[in-house]
C-alpha cells in the first residue's frame, strides 16, 4: 500500500492531471506545463528508493511530453531541500543538522523559480545541494550516491538513524 500511494501521489497524479487538463492547456494564449518533482530525480538516494523512482519517473515524463508538445512551454523544477515543516511529520531533526544547514528559505526558492519559469527555463534545479545532486548525480551516477551516503551517514540525522543501524 506504501508503494500505490508513492507512485500515485508523486507519479501518477502528475500524468492524469497532464493528460486531463492538455487539450485545455494546448488552447491557452501561452499554453505551459510546469510538472515539480525534486533534485533527488538525479542521483540514487540510499532510503529513498521508491521516493526516487517517482521523481525520476516525473523528470523523464516532463521531458518526453516536452518533446511530444512543441507548441506548449514544459518545464520540470527539480529543487533541493526547501526550508519547510515537511520533516516535522518524520521525526524531529537538529535545528544544526546537516539538511537545515543546506536547505534554502522558501521564498528564496520560489523567486529563483519564478525568474526561471519566466525565462522559458525548460530544467529547473534550486539550491547548493539540489544542484550538487544534479551535477555529480548526472557526472557519476555509480560512484556519487555511495558518497552521499557515507555524508548521510556521517550527519547522523535522526531520519535516517535506523537507515545505518541494519
Amino acid at each position: 500500500s506504501e508503494i500505490d500511494e508513492i507512485t500515485n501521489t508523486n507519479f501518477l497524479s502528475v500524468v492524469y492531471s497532464t493528460k486531463t487538463l492538455l487539450p485545455l492547456i494546448k488552447k491557452s494564449k501561452t499554453p505551459a506545463i510546469i510538472n515539480v518533482a525534486s533534485s533527488a530525480s538525479y542521483s540514487a538516494v540510499i532510503g529513498e528508493s521508491m521516493y526516487v523512482a517517482t521523481k525520476f519517473a516525473v523528470r523523464g515524463f516532463t521531458k518526453t511530453i516536452a518533446v511530444e508538445n512543441k507548441k506548449v512551454y514544459v518545464a520540470g523544477v527539480y529543487p533541493g531541500f526547501i526550508k519547510t515543516d515537511i520533516f516535522s511529520r518524520v521525526g524531529k531533526t537538529n535545528k544544526k543538522s546537516l539538511i537545515d544547514k543546506v536547505s534554502m528559505p522558501l521564498e528564496k526558492a520560489t523567486k529563483k523559480i519564478v525568474k526561471r519559469i519566466k525565462r522559458k527555463k525548460r530544467s529547473i534545479c534550486t539550491g547548493f545541494d539540489g544542484n550538487s545532486l544534479r551535477i555529480f548525480g548526472t557526472l557519476f551516477p555509480n560512484s556519487f550516491p555511495k558518497t552521499m551516503a557515507k555524508v548521510l551517514k556521517g550527519a547522523k540525522l535522526d531520519i535516517m538513524q535506523d537507515l545505518f543501524n541494519e
